[in-house]
């Protein structure tokens, strides 16, 4: 669904990884990808939840340089508005 919305929307796609719910795992690949000369944005999804395994939040959080304040919460809202609790 993310590579067709890129795609749609007129944006180039360099790669698509998917990893383990792993930290370091995490970590590295968006990190590897992240410097990476012809890669001008990552996109993470998954791992994002309360089980135990989900540690997207958690394996990245050391490389933020900016936190924006309230957008998960509207992004929530937003998203419970177009598809109801799945």
């Amino acid at each position: 669904m993310i590579r067709d919305a890129l795609a749609g929307a007129g944006h180039g796609l360099v790669a698509t990884t998917i990893v383990p719910d792993d930290v370091e795992a995490i970590r590295r690949a968006v990190l590897e990808y992240a410097g990476r000369e012809d890669v001008r944005a990552v996109i993470v999804t998954g791992g994002t939840g309360v089980a135990p395994r989900d540690v997207t939040i958690e394996s990245l959080a050391a490389e933020w340089t900016k936190e924006l304040p309230g957008f998960g919460e509207i992004f929530r809202a937003l998203s419970f508005a177009e598809i109801g609790p799945v």
